[in-house]
């Protein structure tokens, strides 16, 4: 019983297939490119490739924000006296051994 099922739903796939297919090279099915027929699909209110820009953006403001980070990281650590940072190393180093695991 349950194989006469499974190649029941097996034949129902097949034939949602062949009229899938059958749509597609007849034009009835959406356009190859993503446009459809309403023009390029929105994605929140924006064309896909608003949206691509937008991320791309968004992860170059970050990269720019990381740098500027870095950068004023160096400036700081290169005004700092080597004793300065070698104190706030050794005192990293006792709390720790110090804290409760």
């Amino acid at each position: 019983m349950a194989s006469d099922d499974i190649r029941a739903e097996l034949e129902q796939i097949r034939a949602q297939l062949e009229a899938l297919q059958r749509a597609e090279e007849e034009g009835a099915g959406p356009a190859r490119d993503g446009g459809g027929a309403n023009g390029p699909a929105e994605a929140g209110g924006r064309t896909q490739e608003e949206a691509a820009e937008a991320e791309q953006e968004g992860g170059s403001e970050l990269l720019n924000q990381f740098r500027e980070l870095l950068d004023s990281l160096d400036e700081e650590l290169q005004e700092s006296h080597p004793t300065t940072l070698l104190a706030v190393f050794t005192l990293g180093i006792l709390v720790g051994r110090l804290l409760p695991r």
